[in-house]
Order: C-alpha cells, then structure tokens, then sequence
C-alpha cells in the first residue's frame, strides 16, 4: 500500500507525463514513446459516471426574537 505522499507523487507524475506540454506541443510521454496519446483529463471526465448528492442538512427552526417596547 502507498502512503500519501508516495501516492501523491505518482499522481504529479503521471500528470507530468501525459498533461504537460512543451514548447513542441508534445507531452514527455509523447516524446518517449513516439506516439499520441489522448487527453488526460478527456479521458478522465469519460469515464466518471456521477458524483455523490451532497448530504442533506436538518433545518433548524427560526429563532424568533420578541423586541419590548
């Protein structure tokens, strides 16, 4: 199992790898391997099917203030 910061880590490089571009308009991973790949983050909205609903908060009734006169 990865810690954290290993996983993060992993995650700055792939992103660096297949995100970043250069001044030839290539990606480190396109230069490497001689060959496109697709966008990274495409890919990544493809295949999120849905997100959690946010929970649901309890209302708290009002409270109501009397002013005396």
């Amino acid at each position: 199992m990865f810690t954290k910061i290993e996983q993060r880590l992993n995650v700055l490089t792939v992103v660096h790898n297949f995100d970043i571009r250069g001044i030839d308009n290539k990606t480190p991973a396109e230069r490497l391997f001689q060959k496109e790949f697709p966008d990274m983050f495409e890919s990544i909205l493809d295949n999120v099917t849905s997100f959690s609903q946010p929970r649901q908060r309890k209302r708290k009734p009002l409270k109501t203030l009397s002013v005396r006169a």
